[in-house]
């Protein structure tokens, strides 16, 4: 079957299409090799339509991505696309730990997206994935696990690696409204009862639990319980919380500064209040692997942690233990974060993209320079993409994953009407709508 175009915005009046750039080493980026792509490059997926053969050619042709939380999600060199129609589950890249749940563990599951039988017909509503896990929470008020699980970051009670989804018994029922991943550990939060549950590694403190011992089942984060979370995000052994009247909270490592305490080394066991955003009315928060950003109702933008690649986007270089502002954003109007491993981007209310940091694989999308000499510099200051700005984005909400180096793109023809109701609901939300993989 000749290759055809998984999302395709021209069969339909409110078709999606998916571009894809980055890192690509395990074939996640789902173009069916593994060589890395530092410009938008359109999604096609031969092998997932031939696997769809089963719903007529004409089913087959339309196979879309229908935008929505945690449709479009990815960890470290594994992703996976959710097709809310037909309850399809779609995923590809690494799969050593058997951590895309196809029932094996195998190098690279797919350098395509591949149909994905144990996760199909479950009505899933959102996925979080770490390093080498994944886990899943379904319309039904289940959740799911599956991968590596050498710390119980499948919160499973033992520490083995799972190749096909198991049931989390402790968090079904629960009504767990979020999941947030880090590298090797979970969290978990209702938004209606209060309660907030982690497990996994905590070597740095960072399951928030006043020790540092390894959970193989969710615990409850007490000392989050009752503040009204609404938003987790993790990085590399840290996590930001941000809780009821916008406050944050953080916990974990603290090695290069970046729970912005004013102190560079050691951990927190305890979730910690960060007082420097006090009053500021923070509605985002965005960890990459050792740093941080922070978006204010305001539109202002701040940073704080690790530096080396210039992630911060202060012009410097140096690390930074508690958080500054970014005044390149000054009268840009952000409307969200996106991070990377090492890189951010930032994502304006008129459609303009800025990235900084890390650009070994191209990853802010800067194209590849003369054509000759690719451009894989870092930047430490956002610079402006515009071979994907001034472009109707409709992202996923970015939901709590440790992310790898790829980015993930959807582009939507909206009516007016549509679009006007999608802007409502970002802003209700007070979530990004561009998802970082």
């Amino acid at each position: 079957m000749a290759e055809q175009p998984l999302f395709d915005a021209d069969l339909e009046a409110d078709g999606t299409e998916v571009y894809v750039l980055g890192c690509n080493d395990k074939g996640q980026l789902g173009l069916g090799h593994c060589n890395e792509v530092s410009a938008p490059t359109g999604l096609v997926a031969s092998h997932c339509v031939a696997e769809l053969g089963s719903l007529g050619d004409s089913a087959a042709k339309h196979v879309k991505l229908i935008p929505g939380p945690g449709h479009v999600v990815a960890g470290l060199t594994h992703n996976f696309w959710y097709e809310e129609e037909e309850d399809i589950m779609f995923g590809c890249g690494a799969n050593s730990y058997g951590q895309t749940g196809a029932g094996m563990a195998n190098g690279i599951f797919s350098k395509i997206p591949a149909r994905l039988g144990p996760m199909c017909q479950r009505k899933i509503r959102q996925l979080a994935c770490g390093a080498n896990f994944t886990w899943f929470l379904t319309h039904k008020d289940e959740v799911l696990s599956v991968g590596s699980n050498g710390f119980g970051q499948l919160g499973l009670d033992h520490f083995n690696d799972e190749h096909m989804p198991r049931f989390i018994q402790q968090l079904c029922g629960q009504d767990i409204t979020d999941l947030a991943c880090g590298d090797q550990f979970a969290w978990a939060y209702s938004q209606t009862t209060g309660e907030v549950y982690s497990c996994g590694e905590n070597f740095k403190g960072q399951l928030g639990l006043g020790h540092n011992e390894n959970m193989k089942l969710p615990r409850r984060v007490d000392h989050m319980c009752g503040r009204g979370v609404t938003m987790i995000d993790c990085g590399m052994q840290f996590v930001y919380i941000l809780a009821a009247a916008m406050e944050v909270y953080v916990v974990g490592s603290n090695f290069f500064g970046k729970l912005g305490i004013g102190k560079n080394g050691g951990w927190e066991n305890i979730p910690r209040h960060c007082q420097f955003f006090s009053g500021l009315a923070i509605v985002q928060v965005a960890c990459g692997s050792s740093f941080a950003w922070l978006l204010a109702k305001s539109g202002g933008v701040y940073s704080v942690g690790g530096n080396l690649n210039g992630e911060l986007g202060l012009g410097t270089k140096y690390n930074e233990d508690r958080p500054k502002k970014v005044d390149f954003f000054h009268g840009k109007q952000i409307r969200s974060l996106i991070p990377g491993k090492d890189c951010i981007w930032a994502i304006s209310e008129t459609h303009q993209i800025y990235s900084c940091g890390k650009n070994d694989h191209g990853q802010l999308g800067l194209g590849d320079g003369d054509g000759v000499v690719p451009d894989r510099k870092n930047r430490s200051i956002p610079v402006h993409a515009p071979a994907i700005s001034n472009r109707d984005w409709y992202m996923c909400p970015h939901k709590g994953c440790f992310h790898g180096d790829t980015i993930y793109m959807c582009e939507m023809t909206l009516t007016d009407e549509e679009r006007g109701q999608r802007h409502y609901e970002e802003n209700k939300a007070a979530m990004p709508t561009f998802t970082c993989l």
